[in-house]
């Protein structure tokens, strides 16, 4: 009877010590919770159009990853466009150790004047150590660049930078060179910093046919109020480098096979 049930107990710990833990951190960082890290109230600075005023920026959690951003009262150019509020926003954590966030084309009612109307919203971010950066691209008649930061700005150098970056997207009508050629070139945000620039009917060598060129590249937002950015031409080979100076207005130069182009366009 004994021997019985010293196996019995033998069996049981053995079953125990088997099962699998049921601890909620698997080691991928996907169970912990970042919407509560950073739900918050954020003082700061908001820029529209160039204009900053001191602001704060409230950030509430929705769930597990998921927040809600509000940008309360919000005016443009005498437009009184009530409560902006973007929900259901997810995060996630990024190899510098700041969590981040972005939307595209989320759609919001406002009231404009009192009047409802329904406008979409692009929208990207990061938190990292209690600071706050936001970057908003309101599409209404004319798209409204908006940013908001919780670090120290030092004349419009932020600011402006971050407004570039925000409202770049779009068709630019410019000059191209040599030939003094009238194009519409595209910039489309494809993800964090990356852009893809498409070139219409280019080529980059006497002779050669005209083709239709899309340039992967990465923005960098300077501290002289400019965003530059560079990639490299698939296929041909050569690089891509260029500068928006300010919203709505960039310049580029591209180089392959020995051959450069220029490029002056805007909005």
């Amino acid at each position: 009877m004994r021997k019985n049930l010293f196996y019995f107990v033998l069996a049981a710990v053995s079953l125990i010590i088997a099962l699998p833990s049921c601890s909620k951190d698997n080691g991928d960082g996907n169970d912990v919770d970042y919407a509560a890290q950073i739900a918050k109230s954020y003082p700061g600075t908001l820029i529209v159009a160039g204009t900053s005023t001191e602001y704060t920026m409230d950030v509430s959690r929705r769930g597990v990853n998921l927040i809600k951003l509000e940008l309360t009262n919000f005016t443009y150019m005498g437009m009184n466009f009530g409560d902006i509020v973007l929900d259901s926003i997810t995060l996630k954590k990024t190899g510098n150790d700041s969590i981040r966030f972005s939307a595209e084309n989320k759609s919001v009612t406002v009231n404009v004047n009192g009047d409802p109307t329904t406008v979409m919203i692009d929208v990207e971010g990061a938190s990292l150590n209690s600071t706050l950066t936001v970057e908003m691209l309101v599409k209404y008649i004319m798209p409204i660049p908006v940013y908001f930061t919780t670090e120290p700005v030092t004349g419009n150098a932020v600011a402006e930078g971050g407004e570039i970056w925000t409202a770049m997207n779009g068709i630019y009508d410019g000059i191209l060179n040599p030939g003094d050629i009238d194009k519409n070139v595209t910039v489309e945000k494809t993800g964090g910093y990356d852009i893809m620039i498409t070139i219409p009917s280019v080529s980059f060598a006497p002779g050669m046919p005209n083709m239709t060129i899309s340039v992967p590249a990465t923005v960098t937002e300077n501290p002289d109020e400019t965003c530059s950015f560079s990639g490299t031409i698939p296929y041909v080979g050569g690089t891509l480098t260029g500068t928006a100076m300010s919203v709505g207005n960039i310049t580029f130069t591209a180089s392959a096979l020995g051959y450069t182009i220029e490029y002056t366009g805007s909005k």
